[in-house]
């Protein structure tokens, strides 16, 4: 190394400066940095995965300088179309002049996808697009601060909902200048409704949006110079105001033509070149012609005058200059139209072709007198000539049939009769007595037409004609049936309408009786309309309901309630129902229901010696009754009613013939599950009622499973078994008995227990015999192992070599005390002490350990026990190789290692997920990833937080708000019309929700902008924000 380097003025170089220095070799894979001895020559760090650090120790880049960095020449990022360059820097700054060359290209510069786009190649700009077809295409809402100049055609929006903003004050155009609209409704519209072009339909509003004219003002004009309407005689000029105002002395210059002003079409007309006025017509005869009828008077102005009639307050003089009466006429009269008043007029007579009132303002006739009338002489209506006929004769006739064909009314003085002919035949005969038939068989009356009433002999009104009531007291329909009617129109209401709430409508004096189908007591609640409704009852009954308490405890049947029904307070609902029901003959057919306020059983009896009804509930409760009893007249109202005359609802439904029903059999099972506990099964279906007594009688007790302190009983039968840990009984007979343990029992008598006695008396005698012979054994052997090794070696007769066969019968009464054995087999064996044994087999059969199960089975020190109620404990870990079924899982604490499905897919499923949901079909419906996302097909809940909400402050000067929620609260400060929301969840796929809570001033709330990973801004379109605006946001993503 000392004859390859020198160090020359504190630099470090080759001695060869031509030599380059290698730092590492590439031979050996490892990363090495090249420096060449010679120009031109090419430098590299050849640092494999690493890179290159310039003020720091380490980086994550290819090179990362920390500090300022300065590139004098060109500067080239990125080799193919897919290199990015990241800038975390605020700001790019360029010193000098600058032109950014781009890459004649589509989309050669693109901000943020579409936030700026430069395409070169077209020469375009886009804000908000990415193919922008204009010179500059903004895709959103565009607010300029300043000066707009537009030298070339400009589209704004390219959709019928986009909206263009001015906050300037003035727009000015330079030059002459034309706006095309496009052709449709609404194409130019300021502020909603100030102005409006319709350039469909070449119609401008103002005031309006919806301009159905040419011109349409909603509002008040004012024009200060001439007004010119219509430019043709078919021009016309609506007015819907309800009075015209001319300020100044005014002149309406008319022109020289018929019917130059005309209002309505003929209520008002000037023919202004003939100098007339009409009123009612369109083309007056006369200076002053009228179409109808005339009021004159400050009294008759506001009545209507009779057709073609005059009503004048004052006098009235025709052919004098001072008409001293109310009419002077000098000469004849004709009124009304046509040959009236175009005809001569009798002399000093009157032609009248409308009616003719006296003594009333609305004559309804020809002729019509209110007051007495005198005529003297014959009175004629008809026409005809007059007969000579001596006294007042009233003759109807008409057409050209003679007089004994008309209807007259003769008055006969010297009898004081009237009599009414007709044809000849005086009918009826009218005397000053009670009755007057009108007409009678052919000749009977049809009608009879009021226009006022029908007045009693002292002059009072009873049948009010013209109001349509009746007066005068009560009405009555005697010996008859009364039919309202609506002459059936279903769609006609027949209303009675009392006046008053308190009002009603009496049937019989009270007991009669209503045919009705539904009876509807409306009501009108909060503004709403709602309807009940009263509901049937076969039979006429009487109800009552209430509630009482039962509180008096009787001994052996639990909580009563005694109710005295006939000797109620008087007044009271009780008192009432008992009169209604005539419960002292009725009591028998009364009915009650009961319901508890508990879950006490409730029932009641009826004592009909006392009168007394008894409420009983299993425990103190409250009680609510029902009572129903048939009203005491129940007999006089029968169900079936054929001779009633209203019909009714119809029902078609015939009587079926019962058949022979087999009424499905009570079927209670009590059924033992797999946690030892029982269940009882009615007709297929799970019963869980649960009750409580204090003191119960039952005749048939039958039960699953019992748990009781005491058992006193005269008999009881055990059909299976009977296990207990302990029993003391006096007497016990039984059939068979098994005692697994120690029986202590004074005296024992059986055949098989006699037959035991004499065989323990021979193996008495025998065991002696066998004392004996193991005495002498003991004697000749120290001990069993001397034993066993003499008689190995030995000739002995104890010598056991040959006894080593597979198996060996051991006789059942023999006792051991330990038997060491390689195998043993045995159909019964009792072992006192401690089993030891490699493995346990059953032959030919299933190995059954407790199978009494009644007591405990310890395995492996306790690792596992068995309970005889089907408990398990392991003490231990539970590794499973197969499937575990279960049909519930209880745990406080679970971890599984692996992955969790909850179901069974219909085939082997495949899926990543650490938790798959499957419905019963087998079909996936909600899966979790190992990234903590989650899919489920539907998620129902009552309450469903996003996140946890945070309340921004007010925004600083700078508008901004920090949050890092998804959802929350912020306040847009008066005077701003923005405030940007710092949020780091935000990205393109995120979308925002803003509710206003208070109140916006008519302006709208929108997100201006969002940026990822920094926030979003939200806005109001003006610049007129005068208040504090809360609104919530809420951020949800799309992916």
């Amino acid at each position: 190394m000392i004859n390859y380097w020198q160090r020359n003025g504190g630099a470090l170089a080759p001695v060869n400066l031509t030599d380059d220095v290698l730092v590492g070799s590439a031979a050996t894979a490892s990363a090495y940095v090249r420096l060449p001895g010679t120009i031109n020559e090419d430098a590299f760090f050849n640092l494999g995965t690493g890179g290159v650090a310039i003020g720091l120790t380490t980086t994550t880049f290819s090179l990362e300088v920390n500090g300022t960095a300065r590139i004098n020449g060109d500067f080239t990022i990125g080799d193919a179309t897919g290199d990015a360059v990241t800038v975390n820097a605020d700001a790019w700054t360029f010193v000098n002049a600058t032109t950014v060359a781009l890459a004649n290209v589509v989309n050669s510069l693109n901000f943020d996808s579409n936030t700026l786009t430069i395409d070169a190649l077209n020469n375009r700009v886009g804000i908000g697009v990415t193919d922008p077809d204009q010179a500059l295409e903004v895709n959103g809402s565009v607010h300029i601060n300043d000066h707009l100049i537009v030298d070339d055609n400009t589209t704004l929006g390219d959709a019928g909902t986009d909206t263009v903003t001015v906050n300037s004050g003035i727009w000015s155009f330079v030059n002459p200048t034309t706006v095309a609209l496009n052709d449709s409704v609404n194409s130019l519209n300021f502020d909603s409704n100030t102005l409006t072009i319709d350039a469909l339909n070449e119609r401008v509003g103002i005031g309006l949006t919806n301009p159905t004219y040419t011109l349409e003002v909603a509002g008040s004009a004012a024009i200060n110079d001439n007004l010119y309407i219509g430019d043709a005689i078919t021009d016309t000029v609506t007015v819907n105001s309800g009075a015209w105002t001319f300020v100044n002395a005014t002149t309406v210059a008319l022109a020289n033509v018929v019917n130059s002003l005309n209002f309505d079409t003929n209520t008002f007309t000037i023919d202004a070149l003939n100098n007339r006025v009409g009123i009612g017509l369109t083309n007056p005869g006369s200076t002053f012609s009228v179409l109808g009828n005339t009021s004159i008077g400050a009294t008759y102005a506001t009545v209507a005058a009779p057709t073609s009639g005059l009503l004048v307050e004052g006098n009235v003089g025709f052919g004098v200059t001072n008409p001293g009466s109310d009419l002077s006429v000098s000469g004849g009269v004709g009124i009304g139209s046509g040959a009236y008043i175009t005809g001569a007029a009798p002399t000093n007579g009157l032609m009248v072709e409308g009616n003719v009132g006296i003594g009333t303002t609305n004559p309804l006739a020809n002729l019509h007198v209110v007051g007495d009338a005198s005529v003297s002489g014959y009175t004629y209506i008809g026409s005809g000539i007059r007969p000579a006929t001596d006294g007042l004769k009233l003759q109807f006739k008409s057409g050209l049939n003679t007089w004994a064909d008309g209807l007259t009314l003769i008055e006969n003085a010297a009898t004081n009769q009237v009599y009414v002919m007709v044809n000849g035949a005086l009918i009826p005969q009218a005397e000053n007595n009670a009755y007057f038939t009108l007409g009678s068989g052919a000749l009977a009356w049809t009608a009879a037409y009021l226009v006022d009433g029908v007045y009693n002999d002292a002059g009072t009104l009873t049948v009010d004609v013209a109001n349509r009531q009746l007066e005068g007291g009560a009405w009555q329909v005697y010996n008859t049936t009364l039919t309202v009617t609506n002459n059936a129109d279903s769609t006609k209401n027949i209303v009675f309408d009392p006046t008053g709430t308190t009002s009603t409508i009496t049937v019989g004096s009270g007991v009669g009786k209503i045919d009705v189908g539904t009876v509807d007591p409306p009501y009108s609640i909060n503004g709403e309309k709602f309807s009940t409704y009263f509901s049937s009852m076969i039979g006429v009954k009487e109800e009552v309901t209430g509630n009482i308490s039962t509180n008096e405890y009787v001994d052996g049947v639990g909580y009563r309630y005694v109710m005295d029904i006939l000797h109620q307070p008087q007044g009271s609902d009780l008192w009432v129902f008992s009169k209604t029901a005539n419960l002292k003959l009725n009591l028998d057919k009364l009915t009650v229901l009961l319901t508890a306020q508990s879950q006490a059983k409730v029932w009641y009896e009826v004592d009909h010696q006392n009168d007394l009804i008894a409420f009983y509930s299993s425990s103190p409760s409250t009680i609510s009754f029902r009572m129903t009893s048939p009203r005491f007249d129940y007999e006089t109202w029968t169900t079936k009613t054929p001779d009633r005359k209203s019909i009714g609802f119809v029902l078609n439904d015939p009587d079926t013939i019962p058949a022979v029903i087999n009424m499905p059999e009570y079927n209670a099972e009590i059924v033992k599950k797999s946690d030892q506990l029982y269940v009882l099964n009615t007709n297929g279906k799970e019963n869980r009622e649960v009750g409580g007594f204090f003191t119960a009688l039952i005749a048939n007790l039958k039960a699953g499973m019992a748990v009781i302190s005491e058992v006193v009983a005269d008999n009881i039968t055990v059909k299976q078994k009977l296990i207990s840990p302990l029993a003391e009984i006096d007497y016990l007979e039984t059939i068979d008995a098994t005692v697994s343990g120690i029986l202590y029992a004074d005296n024992i008598e059986g055949g098989t227990v006699n037959s035991l006695n004499d065989q323990l008396s021979l193996l008495s005698g025998q065991y002696s015999t066998a004392s004996a012979i193991l005495a002498d054994l003991q004697a000749k052997y120290g001990n069993y192992d001397t034993l066993m090794s003499e008689a190995s070696t030995s000739g002995d007769v104890l010598n056991i070599a040959d006894l080593g066969t597979p198996t060996a019968s051991i006789p059942a009464d023999l006792v051991l005390t330990s038997v060491s054995t390689q195998n043993l087999i045995a159909v019964d064996a009792q072992i006192n002490g401690t089993l030891l044994a490699n493995s346990l087999n059953s032959i030919g059969s299933d190995l059954y350990i407790q199978p009494d199960g009644n007591h405990q089975v310890h395995l492996l020190a306790n690792l596992m026990i068995l309970y005889p109620n089907g408990r398990v404990v392991i003490n231990g870990d539970l590794l499973l190789t197969g499937t575990l079924y279960a049909e519930a899982v209880d745990t406080k604490e679970a971890t599984i290692s692996g992955k969790l499905a909850l179901g069974t897919p219909t085939s082997p499923s495949s899926s990543d997920q650490l938790l798959s949901l499957y419905n019963p079909d087998g079909n996936l419906v909600g899966s979790v990833n190992d990234t903590g996302s989650a899919d489920f097909k539907q998620i129902a809940t009552g309450e469903l937080i996003i996140a946890a909400g945070e309340n921004a402050s007010d925004a600083s000067a700078s508008g901004t708000t920090n949050s890092n929620a998804t959802i929350g609260t912020a306040i847009l400060p008066a005077g701003q019309t923005e405030i940007a929301i710092a949020s780091a969840k935000m990205d393109n796929n995120t979308l925002v929700y803003l509710t206003p809570v208070s109140d916006t001033k008519n302006q709208v709330l929108f997100v201006k902008s969002k940026q990822a990973g920094i926030g979003f801004t939200v806005a109001v379109g003006s610049n007129n924000n005068t208040q504090d605006i809360h609104f919530n946001y809420w951020l949800v993503k799309t992916k």
